[in-house]
């Protein structure tokens, strides 16, 4: 199997050498590996567009702009507006180096080579570009600059209504909210220092819970915040009255660098109100994601590991990962990877002695467990299978492992077979004693199905089998039933 994983990376590898072709501009014109195929000009006609497209003999074909749009220190866009020569339509697409190069005539022809395929080594490709220009197109990211820019002209209007400042004793106060029972400037926030002879000097930004806003990180010279950071271009000042006044300086930046920052200096009410809200809509959103996935959340139930014993408590599973981050760090479910998705189950219980403990099963175990699932027991199976082809193979070498199993849900069993049906993809399966894995049926491949049902099966192969729908589970069961009759 590893040899044959290798042999396919070494063609793919070989394909991939085989169809690139180098984009190089020599000058003014345009090379396909090394062919002349169309030349790239500083335009000189048309002040609203800066480069030309054109023939090798001299016809204009294309105008275009390089296009960018900085948003923050941390966020820009850039695009390709174009238009064609003598008429009004201006169209837009996103833009996205698809080599690194400082020339920006390269990086121009290369990405209108490689992802719209204007021209190849033979000179331009008219029909895609006449097809680009059928109808007005605005570039994807129009919509979030819009939003982001609004977000940002927010973000400063905010800035001015908090208007905050960092004091001499480097507390930040704010110079519009005042504190209802000292009649002050309210506190919304402290500056600390920390010099290391390894890190500098260092300011820490805290909101009035404690928690690290921002770091001004001297030697590095940048501010980080939020999993993110950019450059600085100022000097420290040692002295005290040079510390405010730097703190000030950077308190804007830290201010505007992400709108999460917005929440960092708030009154300490504000806060509270603030974070509330937002575990409130977090745990909404949790829950819906819960509801309408297939994962199982601390149903009551049972499981039997590979020696027999069963265990009785509350039983998790994750089958799909959710996007929603559960806000209470729920921990009784190992956290999950890729690779023990649906084939990691975790029970909490009570122990012998009283105590409260959490055990997990793998799949590859063979355990069994059963959950109450609005009062229907459901009973799941950990089985090894076969039969799904290279979705299956991928899945086990991304895990690192050739482990095939997960758990499947028991649909029904049916004399010498088991159906098991998988609750994600919808999926069925059967199990014979004879056979160590169970048969997953692939809906998009009916030869291939009945090829490996033929070789699972054996002797109680049946023609009939061949008209099966075997995403239909009716047929499926007939399928159990005709195949008893033959065990028997």
């Amino acid at each position: 199997m590893k040899k044959n994983i290798l042999l396919l990376s070494i063609a793919l590898f070989v394909v991939n050498v085989l169809v690139a072709q180098k984009v190089k501009v020599k000058k003014e014109v345009v090379l396909i590996d090394k062919q002349e195929s169309i030349k790239i000009t500083k335009d000189k006609t048309n002040e609203d567009f800066y480069y030309a497209l054109e023939t090798l003999e001299g016809e204009t074909v294309l105008l275009v702009n390089y296009e960018t749009k900085k948003i923050s220190e941390t966020k820009s866009f850039t695009w390709l507006s174009m238009k064609q020569p003598n008429k009004d339509r201006i169209n837009e697409i996103d833009f996205t180096a698809v080599s690194f190069s400082l020339n920006s005539k390269k990086l121009i022809t290369e990405f209108l080579f490689k992802e719209l395929d204007f021209f190849n080594e033979k000179g331009f490709n008219y029909d895609k570009i006449d097809a680009f220009f059928l109808e007005k197109r605005e570039r994807e990211s129009a919509a979030e600059t819009q939003e982001l820019e609004k977000q940002q002209l927010d973000l400063e209007a905010n800035f001015l209504e908090v208007s905050p400042e960092v004091l001499g004793n480097m507390l930040i106060v704010s110079n519009t909210k005042i504190d209802p029972d000292t009649g002050e400037r309210a506190i919304i926030g402290k500056v600390n220092r920390v010099s290391t002879k390894e890190s500098g000097k260092v300011y820490t930004y805290t909101n009035l819970t404690g928690k690290v806003i921002a770091v001004v990180n001297e030697k590095l010279r940048r501010i980080e915040g939020n999993n993110t950071f950019y450059p600085l271009n100022m000097s420290f000042s040692s002295h005290s009255e040079g510390l405010v006044k730097d703190a000030n300086t950077y308190l804007k930046k830290i201010y505007l660098l992400d709108e999460y920052f917005y929440y960092a200096f708030l009154t300490k009410q504000e806060i509270e109100t603030v974070v509330e809200q937002i575990k409130e809509n977090q745990k909404e959103e949790f829950e819906t994601a819960k509801e309408n996935s297939e994962n199982l959340y601390k149903l009551p139930g049972y499981v039997i590991d590979s020696k027999g014993e069963k265990v009785e408590g509350e039983i998790s599973i994750v089958f799909e990962k959710i996007d929603v981050k559960d806000p209470n760090q729920w921990g009784n479910v190992v956290d999950l990877d890729e690779a023990n998705i649906g084939k990691l189950v975790s029970i909490n219980y009570i122990n012998a002695k009283g105590k409260n403990r959490t055990s997990s099963y793998r799949s590859k175990k063979k355990v069994k467990f059963c959950v109450d699932d609005n009062n229907i027991e459901r009973c799941f199976v950990g089985v090894g299978s076969k039969g799904k082809g290279l979705e299956l193979a991928a899945g086990a070498v991304s895990s690192l492992s050739f482990d095939t199993s997960q758990f499947y849900e028991v649909y029904k069993i049916i004399g010498d077979i088991t159906i098991y049906k998988d609750v994600v993809d919808n999926l069925y399966l059967i199990k014979i004693p004879s056979e160590k894995k169970a048969l997953q049926f692939n809906t998009s491949n009916s030869e291939k199905n009945i090829e490996n049902l033929k070789k699972y099966i054996g002797a109680c192969f049946k023609e009939e089998f061949v008209s099966l729908n075997y995403s239909d589970i009716n047929d499926i069961v007939k399928l159990a039933e005709i195949y008893n009759s033959c065990s028997k």
